[in-house]
């Protein structure tokens, strides 16, 4: 069989997919899902880091480090807010330059958990290009996850 036939047979399965019955998730059934308020946001603000990252703090040693990293070259670097970890921990979600970034839920199932993170897409402003602007990051406050983590990025544009 040819490579056209071939990737006319792909082409044709994939696209013939009833769309109202979705793959099952690897990570198993849907257990629950965790959407954050107002009170678990512990800050939204410019950070030094100008890459985008995804860190979870479990403990206070590592809340206080992830804290000092993100405000690194801050004087003075604002007040930590204190996170009762024996429930509780802290994501991080950094996006690159001048993109905004929100938590929107976690996703837990079977096998492990789903973070959903938004990026708000941003036309560059124009400037000096050796300068990278600091980029976006959110803390929030979510309960402790016990199983593996996996982070789903969803683009937006905002202009």
């Amino acid at each position: 069989m040819s490579a056209t036939r071939v990737a006319a047979v792909v082409i044709l399965l994939v696209g013939c997919r009833d769309p109202s019955r979705p793959e099952p998730d690897r990570l198993g059934a849907r257990l629950s899902v965790w959407v954050p308020d107002q009170s678990a946001v512990l800050a939204h603000e410019r950070v030094s880091p100008s890459y985008a990252w995804h860190v979870v703090a479990r403990d206070s040693a590592s809340w206080r480090y992830l804290w000092e990293q993100a405000f690194d070259g801050w004087q003075p670097i604002p007040p930590r807010p204190s996170v009762e970890f024996d429930s509780n921990m802290v994501i991080m979600a950094v996006a690159a330059e001048t993109d905004e970034v929100r938590l929107d839920s976690l996703v837990t199932h079977e096998l492990g958990t789903r973070v959903f993170i938004t990026k708000c897409w941003q036309l560059r402003p124009f400037g000096d290009p050796f300068q990278e602007p600091p980029g976006w990051a959110e803390f929030v406050r979510t309960p402790r996850m016990t199983l593996a983590a996996t982070y789903t990025t969803v683009l937006q544009g905002c202009w």
